[in-house]
């Protein structure tokens, strides 16, 4: 994910709170603040995590990579389910 965003590894986080919310990477790049969690489904949902996740880190957009074939989907506001054979087509 690093590379289809362009950033850096210095870009790159893994951010949790102690309530148990977290997410799976955090890249701060080109002034942007984006959030990915990567999902072993097929049916990626909303979880209230990501919502903590949008609030507390100013977050631009949540992406969620999902374990399926076609093109990228939103799910909520500033959030969108990404097949994994679509990271490549970054942005989205």
């Amino acid at each position: 994910m690093l590379r289809t965003t362009g950033a850096h590894h210095r870009d790159a986080y893994f951010w949790g709170l102690h309530s148990g919310a977290e997410l799976d990477l955090l890249i701060q790049h080109g002034g942007k603040q984006l959030g990915f969690e990567v999902k072993l489904t097929q049916s990626p949902k909303v979880m209230p995590s990501m919502r903590s996740a949008i609030e507390a880190l100013s977050l631009d957009h949540l992406y969620v990579v999902c374990h399926v074939t076609g093109q990228p989907w939103q799910l909520a506001e500033k959030i969108s389910a990404i097949p994994v054979s679509a990271l490549g087509k970054f942005p989205y």
